[in-house]
């Protein structure tokens, strides 16, 4: 609450999260991992319009759910070298004032090619729209490849 009485500011936020780890033998073949996260917000402010200096009301409301999860698997030895492979994504859904859904599943592939040198891949897909503003909204692939040089 603001305590200038003209401006009349609300804001009111509540979060809720819960998460896990499963690392079987601590780790050494899976890790598997996700979240949940519930929240919503709530914003009410009095502004003064610039076209005619008149007070207006600006209300906002947001109810969101966010999930993800990844998998991480370290893959069979080949000539010494452990590959490793890992997939999962991102998912965001609000309603409100703006309702909005973004999904980003990925994919990573790192292959040792020696002890110093792997070939990576990654791959990540964005799907982002909005109910409201659907001019907004955009889908796309992202591939990421090269070689990883460590000393």
């Amino acid at each position: 609450e603001n305590p200038v009485p003209d401006i009349r500011y609300e804001l009111v936020s509540r979060n809720s999260s819960i998460s896990f780890l499963w690392a079987p033998s601590a780790g050494k073949r899976i890790i598997v991992q996700g979240s949940y996260t519930r929240s919503a917000i709530r914003s009410d402010i009095s502004y003064i319009a610039p076209q005619f200096f008149e007070r207006e009301r600006s209300l906002y409301r947001d109810n969101a759910h966010t999930a993800d999860a990844r998998v991480d698997l370290v893959l069979p030895k080949y000539a010494g070298l452990v590959p490793r492979m890992s997939f999962g994504g991102t998912f965001f859904l609000s309603s409100g004032s703006r309702p909005t859904q973004h999904y980003q599943p990925t994919g990573r592939l790192n292959l040792p090619l020696t002890k110093s040198v792997s070939w990576v891949s990654d791959w990540r897909y964005h799907g982002f729209g909005e109910t409201f503003y659907s001019f907004e909204s955009f889908r796309t692939h992202l591939i990421t490849t090269g070689l990883q040089i460590s000393r």
